[in-house]
């Protein structure tokens, strides 16, 4: 199955969409998203259509219910050494 494009459960094509996490948080704090949209944006990623990436820290301890001060030093311990 092509990573990208997958198959319905009528056999139907699906094309699944990425989503950048951060692009999402703007066009939220700007107002810029719709209600429709909003809603077809919450059943896609339900279903399994919508694929969504980088994440702000806000919105993926939101999903984990990860404590802010676990995710940084979570952070602190994947981050590279300075001059690496």
């Amino acid at each position: 199955m092509n990573p990208v494009n997958g198959t319905s459960a009528n056999g139907g094509q699906v094309v699944r969409r990425n989503i950048n996490g951060k692009k999402l948080a703007q066009a939220l704090k700007n107002g810029t998203v719709q209600p429709g949209f909003a809603a077809w944006l919450a059943y896609r990623m339900q279903v399994g259509d919508v694929v969504l990436h980088h994440l702000t820290a806000q919105q993926a301890r939101a999903l984990t219910g990860a404590k802010c001060a676990d995710l940084a030093a979570e952070r602190r311990k994947h981050r590279q050494a300075n001059g690496s």
